[in-house]
């Protein structure tokens, strides 16, 4: 089932600094900081120096982990642990696909795991055009001696940071349920309120961000059930399209009613509904909540 493209949600997010923010480039040099900001040259200026950006796969590692807080704090039954020899990766590795991902938490459903790709995909976080790019500070740091509560002779070492910038990426969720986009929208509301941390030296105070979502899309690949055009007052999961959807632990009645419709074109084999406006994505995000809310309770019964 999940060889066929069948829905589809994009979402523009930017991130910004609210303080220092180190992502580590991971890579050594002789010389310059012992903790570089990760650069690429994708983007780069007239001059060809490169650019600082934020990687999807660090992004992504930090969603995932918040919303498996998010997860557990209702009940810790809905968050495996990657790096136990009970996580899902490990037990359904031999699996054939409907099983392993019926039988998979709620959190490696969406973002994936050893024994199963996932739904969500994240870019890479690259300056936006037009905007001040920001130039990386050298800041000092130093050991602390566990006995003393003081620096530590011998271990000062030094750390680049950002505090500025405007950093768009977008998140993509495949064939999604839509559960997954109601998690997907407590994660989002807790980024624009500052409360994720992303990078290192989070326990020094490094990471601080807000992401604000700047325009959505969904993407159907065909014509979602029950629906005329040119608008769709019902948001459709991959459950209400699925033959057979118990074999994959899909429900059937998967749809939210949206608080306003969506306004539909066609683009080719795909009819594509967009929000840009503030207040649409608010009512939009407001309305999948209760989604995520419903499935924690139908698991925890």
């Amino acid at each position: 089932m999940f060889r066929q493209a069948v829905n589809q949600c994009r979402v523009a997010v930017a991130i910004e600094p609210q303080g220092p923010v180190l992502i580590k480039s991971g890579a050594a040099s002789v010389t310059g900081p012992d903790d570089a900001f990760v650069t690429t040259k994708y983007g780069a200026g007239p001059t060809g120096q490169p650019q600082v950006f934020m990687p999807g796969s660090s992004l992504k590692g930090v969603f995932r982990s918040h919303a498996e807080r998010i997860a557990r704090t209702l009940n810790p039954a809905l968050a495996c642990d990657p790096f136990s020899q009970t996580s899902c990766g490990r037990r359904l590795q031999s699996d054939a696909p409907p099983q392993a991902y019926r039988d998979s938490c709620p959190i490696c459903r969406l973002f994936g795991s050893s024994a199963m790709r996932g739904r969500l995909a994240i870019r890479d976080a690259y300056l936006r055009p037009g905007t001040p790019a920001p130039t990386p500070e050298t800041r000092d740091g130093v050991g602390i001696d566990r006995v003393t509560g003081g620096s530590s002779r011998g271990a000062k070492f030094d750390f680049q940071v950002i505090t500025s910038g405007i950093f768009d990426t977008e998140i993509v969720v495949d064939n999604f349920e839509t559960w997954q986009l109601g998690l997907l929208a407590y994660l989002l509301r807790d980024l624009a309120d500052g409360i994720v941390q992303i990078g290192s030296g989070k326990s020094r105070g490094l990471g601080w961000v807000t992401g604000r979502v700047t325009s959505l899309e969904i993407h159907y690949f065909g014509t979602p059930a029950g629906w005329s055009p040119p608008e769709l007052q019902k948001l459709w999961g991959i459950g209400a399209f699925a033959q057979g959807a118990e074999r994959y632990g899909l429900d059937s009645d998967d749809w939210v009613e949206l608080s306003s419709p969506l306004t539909m074109e066609r683009r080719g084999i795909r009819w594509v509904g967009r929000i840009a406006d503030a207040e649409g994505l608010y009512r939009f995000w407001d309305s999948l909540g209760p989604a995520w809310d419903g499935y924690v309770a139908r698991k925890s019964a």
